[in-house]
């Protein structure tokens, strides 16, 4: 409660992404697209030389399902991400233009 009754100026940036941070967020986004993609490739690869219906087939089988739900969501943390900068944007002219 008391974070409230401070003035906006001198309250904490918990939660809000401010235009510095940008690459940092994008770096962060294309390593986790480069991980996913090696380690399908080497999963697949690994899958191949197993007997079909063994257990590390199945396991790599799985391993690449995972992989294949991780990476179709990379659209929409790209898409938090983008809604985050914009936000942090718009809250911080309202509060620029506010002292005016």
């Amino acid at each position: 409660m008391q974070e409230l009754r401070k003035p906006l100026k001198q309250r904490g940036k918990k939660g809000q992404v401010s235009l510095s941070e940008t690459p940092g967020l994008v770096i962060t986004l294309v390593v986790i697209a480069l991980v996913i993609a090696v380690g399908s490739i080497v999963l697949n690869d690994f899958r191949d030389t197993q007997t079909s219906g063994s257990f590390a087939y199945n396991a790599s089988s799985d391993g690449l399902t995972a992989m294949d739900n991780v990476s179709n969501q990379l659209g929409t943390v790209g898409t938090i991400i983008i809604a985050a900068i914009l936000l942090g944007l718009i809250v911080t002219a309202f509060v620029f233009f506010r002292d005016r």
